[in-house]
């Protein structure tokens, strides 16, 4: 749960890439920090210590990078050689959802997105049924890339969609799509349907409202 509210988090920072002027503002540069905070913190909570055990009796690889998150004495980042050296040693293994899930969420709370996209990309490569892993993976692929749709995550959300009419997030990354590949009717139908399910003072509320009107404006100029 934690994990997912992180991720919403980066998601919104993404949005922001999307509807907001290219020219960053001031106000979207704060928002854009606070949410990386919020995203540091909880990201870093939800790894726990629940697969300790499990770690150290399958993956010792990844064993001293994980006892090394228990120790409060150095700020996070000062850990990233660990979990660099446990991503190369893992990547010399077998797939292994649980392990590359962890450091994504390590590097997700460091703010380094990029490798977070390639552990959940690994992730999801090692149980693509798996939906969770695939909507975190569309996720931090989209944000990591600052709104920019790669050409695999293009063909994942409309299977996301198709399999979970009800996943959220998917939903609201496709629709961006849309909006980004001038399907302008399929993204403001979508968002309508997204923006009653949610509180309208919220962000996310605000965020489609606008995503909406944009997305209206092209439709009156295209008629």
């Amino acid at each position: 749960m934690y994990y997912l509210l992180g991720l919403m988090s980066v998601f919104l920072i993404a949005t922001f890439f999307v509807i907001k002027p290219l020219k960053v503002k001031l106000i979207t540069k704060v928002i854009a920090s606070v949410s990386l905070g919020i995203v540091s913190v909880i990201a870093y909570l939800s790894m726990g210590t629940g697969m300790t055990y499990w770690y150290s009796n399958h993956h010792p690889q990844l064993i001293q990078f994980y006892y090394a998150l228990e120790n409060p004495a150095l700020p996070l980042r000062d850990y990233k050689p660990l979990a660099d050296q446990a991503a190369r040693e893992l990547g010399n293994t077998s797939l292994d959802v649980p392990g590359w899930l962890l450091l994504s969420q390590f590097y997700l709370a460091i703010n380094e997105l990029s490798s977070a996209e390639y552990g959940l990309e690994k992730a999801y490569q090692g149980n693509p049924e798996d939906q969770h892993v695939a909507t975190q993976y569309a996720q931090v692929s989209f944000s990591a890339n600052k709104g920019v749709f790669k050409p695999e995550i293009k063909a994942l959300l409309p299977e996301l969609v198709e399999k979970d009419h009800d996943n959220t997030q998917a939903n609201l990354l496709l629709a961006m799509l849309h909006s980004q590949q001038g399907e302008y009717q399929k993204a403001v139908d979508l968002w309508k349907k997204l923006q009653v399910q949610m509180s309208p003072n919220s962000m996310e509320a605000k965020l489609i409202q606008r995503g909406i009107e944009k997305a209206e404006q092209k439709l009156k100029q295209a008629s």
